[in-house]
């Protein structure tokens, strides 16, 4: 499937950046789509009215600019040599990284921003960053966020749905058009995963309402989160998947599958209200991202749009 024709790559000046653009440019080629390899600076204040500072300061920021897309024409030619059929060009500004990146991706169309995890200086760790977030967030378009890695394939991937008639913004045929298409191009395993609860029902255990009718009402509520999952499932026969419906709290479930299936990369969606397609809201997002050891590919519902 050929889903993405124009792909941002934002860089951050890591010494491990190479695998991930040459994933990028891999994935550019079997698109046939464009790719830029996008950088922000810093911007440097003039701290002065006077006409003259405020020129240096100008030179000094362009030097910059011109310095960094120097370094970065010189990564892309270390990768492109196995690519030669991808059209990448090279854009470098100065601001705030995710207003800018999100600027491009609104301004110029473009379907998909992937990024190198951020790394904790002090930890030694790499972790979801601050600009990580706030794309994962405010970003219209997909977002891949790439865990250092020199593997050239994912394994196992999650595709994290939330087929529920209450949520009906949640973006679950794309989710799926996406997994199923990555799996397919990396030849990976791809689990679907599906998490429920019955609203309140500790609430409900704890009233007047006998045993037998809560656990009809637990049964029921069951086989309707499996119809929805089914009529999911039902436009994707043709790809080899496993299917989980699981009873309990995403935000236990996912990353233990995580774990238990050695997971590399999970695709899932970032506005909702309940189940797995709305983790990104709220402390729960936070706490499976900062939990889970693998890549992430969100994405948000169609016609979503943050103003910068």
């Amino acid at each position: 499937m050929r889903r993405f024709k124009k792909i941002l790559f934002a860089t951050q000046a890591a010494a491990n950046e190479k695998p991930a653009l040459a994933r990028a440019m891999e994935l550019a080629q079997s698109n046939g789509a464009e790719l830029i390899v996008f950088d922000v600076v810093d911007e440097i204040s003039t701290g002065s009215a006077d006409p003259e500072i405020i020129n240096k300061m100008k030179d000094y920021q362009n030097r910059l600019i011109e310095d960094r897309h120097t370094e970065l024409d010189q990564m892309i030619k270390m990768v492109a040599a196995d690519y030669p059929d991808v059209p990448t060009s090279i854009e470098v500004r100065s601001g705030r990284a995710f207003i800018e990146i999100i600027r491009t991706v609104q301004n110029e169309n473009y379907d998909l921003v992937m990024k190198v995890r951020e790394e904790n200086k002090v930890a030694h760790q790499f972790v979801f960053g601050s600009t990580d977030f706030k794309l994962m967030r405010k970003c219209p378009c997909p977002v891949w966020i790439i865990k250092p890695t020199n593997r050239k394939r994912f394994t196992r991937i999650l595709a994290a749905v939330d087929p529920d008639p209450m949520n009906p913004e949640a973006p679950n045929r794309l989710i799926m058009d996406i997994a199923t298409s990555l799996a397919e191009t990396e030849k990976s395993e791809l689990y679907v995963v599906h998490t429920w609860q019955l609203e309140n029902e500790s609430i409900l255990r704890g009233s007047l309402i006998p045993k037998d009718e809560l656990t009809e009402l637990r049964k029921g509520m069951e086989l309707a989160h499996q119809h929805q999952l089914d009529l999911l499932q039902s436009h994707y026969r043709a790809h080899k998947k496993t299917v989980c419906l699981i009873t309990g709290y995403p935000g236990e479930i996912i990353p233990n599958l995580v774990r238990e299936k050695s997971i590399d990369l999970i695709v899932m969606g970032t506005v909702g209200h309940t189940g797995v397609a709305g983790l990104i809201i709220g402390n729960t997002a936070e706490k499976i991202l900062n939990t889970v050891d693998c890549s992430v590919l969100t994405v948000k519902p169609e016609g979503f749009y943050f103003p910068v």
